[in-house]
């Protein structure tokens, strides 16, 4: 599975959260860049990938993990509370190669169990 489909597989609850932390970023700080949000998203993955999988990608592949930043941090800037539509957020291959590698499933399968 590719990082075009992670986001498809992600549980209602995960995106509305997310849609809602980036919503309420964009409404209170309007392009100012605010460490709480980034903190909320690193722990919502977390919580969606399991907090020892995350500290131990950040450390072995910590380009990947920046990547992944950057590209909250391009849905971030775009968000706004005038829109509907969802943000997705696609992982880098390194992500999905890794999770494979430390679990040993599909990103895919560990999203739609929740």
């Amino acid at each position: 599975m590719f990082g075009n489909d992670f986001m498809t597989c992600m549980s209602h609850q995960s995106v509305k959260h997310l849609h809602i932390l980036l919503t309420k970023w964009n409404l209170l700080h309007e392009g100012t860049c605010l460490a709480g949000v980034d903190y909320e998203f690193e722990r919502m993955l977390e919580g969606i990938f399991d907090a020892e999988f995350m500290a131990q990608f950040k450390l072995k592949r910590p380009a990947a993990y920046v990547e992944l930043l950057l590209s909250f941090e391009a849905r971030k800037r775009s968000a706004s509370p005038h829109r509907d539509s969802s943000l997705n957020i696609f992982p880098p291959f390194a992500f999905i190669d890794y999770y494979r590698k430390f679990k040993g499933k599909e990103v895919c399968g560990n999203l739609c169990v929740l």
